[in-house]
């Protein structure tokens, strides 16, 4: 009996002790900026393909801030920090180098993933660049503003439909696109009330902002069921900002919306079925402020955010990230992360390859090993 129990003991003690952990999906560090008294703050993230993908972000090493970008041409197995000019404020990549930034002064293009950039409009005020084909995109920002090419960028008019929501131009921006390869496609703005601003910083007068209630806002939306050859407008006054659209490979939608101060829920994240008929609410987490949604190549949901550190959000404390993943937007996962990583904003990006990455702006990018 004692020999037996040997054994048995013998044969458990050989096995992986992490074995459980190898099995199901992690995100993994695959890069992450620790330098003392540095820091690097990403604030965007695309990976268009094994052999192409990059970060924007601001790096303070004490002097004056840099606007960088971190790329990596070995699929994320290394990674490099470049200073670049133009100041990029976002990033959109339709497949291998082809991409285009919307920057400080204007909106560029790359072809071959961003060692050069040629600036393709002078412009001011714009915050994100979209297209839905080699040719014809959209540049979005403020006041109130969309500008659409139809000749890959080489010409820029304005879309009329984006000044029809009735909102006051000079608190309105629209900042958001995505489409469907059905035609199917969604730009989003907001219009923002006149406030008057808190006396102190939420977090040297966190009673005082515990009081400040969310106030509903206007968000405006631009739909078109046909890629853009006619489009819908419309206003919805709503509580909190939609900040994110994105369309699953079967034509269904995630909408993001993120609330201010201390509302009970730091964010919604509601469903468009494939009817594009009605909203419903499919996650809504008090401990999980959301900051980006996205769908994989398999259909599967993913919500990426943090852990608030308390009921104020608006502090300037990063909290544990977290990320859910759902089949069917119904039942959700969370999904082992670095324990490392914390921030307040966390960006996704799906690979051409059908590989997810993730980024904080803490300067963390993540990769997720899924062993299924």
């Amino acid at each position: 009996m004692i020999r037996f129990l040997i054994l048995v003991a013998i044969t458990f003690a050989t096995l992986p002790a992490t074995r459980g952990a190898e099995i199901g999906p992690s995100w993994k560090s695959a890069y992450f900026f620790d330098r003392a008294g540095e820091s690097l703050s990403i604030y965007d993230l695309a990976m268009p393909s094994p052999e192409c993908g990059m970060a924007l972000g601001i790096w303070n090493d004490g002097g004056r801030p840099r606007h960088v970008m971190v790329k990596t041409r070995d699929n994320g197995r290394t990674w490099a920090i470049e200073r670049t000019k133009p100041e990029g404020r976002s990033i959109f990549f339709l497949r291998g180098g082809m991409g285009w930034m919307a920057a400080e002064d204007g909106i560029y293009a790359t072809t071959d993933c961003g060692a050069e950039w040629r600036r393709l409009r002078k412009e001011k005020d714009l915050v994100r660049v979209c297209f839905s084909s080699e040719r014809t995109g959209y540049a979005l920002g403020a006041p109130k503003k969309v500008l659409k090419t139809v000749d890959g960028g080489e010409t820029w008019t304005e879309l009329p439909a984006a000044q029809e929501p009735k909102s006051n131009p000079d608190r309105s921006a629209y900042t958001w696109a995505d489409f469907h390869p059905s035609g199917w496609g969604m730009i989003v703005g907001f219009h923002k009330p006149a406030r008057r601003a808190p006396d102190a910083p939420v977090w040297m007068d966190p009673e005082t902002a515990a009081q400040r209630r969310q106030w509903p806002s206007l968000s405006l939306i631009l739909q078109t069921p046909d890629g853009g050859v006619t489009w819908r407008p419309s206003v919805e006054s709503v509580l909190g900002t939609i900040t994110r659209v994105r369309f699953s490979p079967s034509g269904s939608a995630l909408v993001l919306l993120e609330f201010e101060y201390s509302f009970e829920f730091p964010s919604d994240v509601m469903a468009i079925g494939q009817d594009r008929k009605g909203t419903a609410r499919v996650y809504r987490r008090k401990n999980h402020a959301v900051t980006d949604v996205i769908f994989d190549s398999r259909n599967r949901a993913y919500v990426a955010g943090y852990e608030p550190p308390g009921q104020l959000r608006d502090v300037p404390i990063p909290g544990k990230v977290k990320i859910s993943r759902s089949p069917d937007m119904q039942s959700w996962d969370t999904l082992d992360v670095d324990y490392r990583a914390v921030g307040r904003r966390v960006m996704l990006a799906a690979g051409s390859d059908g590989v997810m990455w993730a980024a904080t702006d803490t300067g963390m990018i993540l990769r997720l090993t899924d062993r299924e």
